[in-house]
């Protein structure tokens, strides 16, 4: 059993002051997602649906977090968004190695192959960095 690397998280939350709650929420809504994602409700209606909006919700402020952190400050391309978030979560899954389901979910969602990140992230993106969010 792994077990959370505490020197690694003071080193988090020194380098990441803004986005490490906002890392902790995208983690877990993350696996949340994962863990629910298919399941029905007694309606038919897909219980990860609600995880999905929540995590496009948080990652938008963990982007924005990251942007005020400086790490993503002058990304224009949704590829070089990605590039950066796999690896401030690498730094986070190092922290906290116990949300493995979270994390290859992350790795799956933010490969530079995959259409709907790409689009979502260029949604994000008008040219001039995160209007659209606000």
């Amino acid at each position: 059993m792994t077990t959370t690397n505490w020197l690694m998280v003071a080193k988090l939350q020194e380098n990441y002051p803004n986005s490490f709650k906002c890392l902790q929420l995208l983690v877990m809504v993350m696996a949340d997602y994962v863990n629910r994602s298919g399941e029905k409700t007694l309606f038919g209606r897909d219980k990860g649906f609600k995880y999905y909006r929540k995590f496009k919700k948080i990652l938008r402020r963990t982007l924005l977090a990251l942007q005020e952190d400086g790490e993503i400050q002058d990304i224009k391309e949704a590829s070089e968004c990605f590039s950066q978030m796999l690896v401030v979560l690498d730094y986070f899954e190092q922290a906290f190695p116990n949300w493995q389901e979270a994390y290859d979910f992350a790795k799956t969602f933010f490969s530079q192959e995959n259409e709907p990140a790409q689009s979502f992230l260029d949604e994000l993106w008008d040219g001039s960095g995160y209007s659209r969010i606000l």
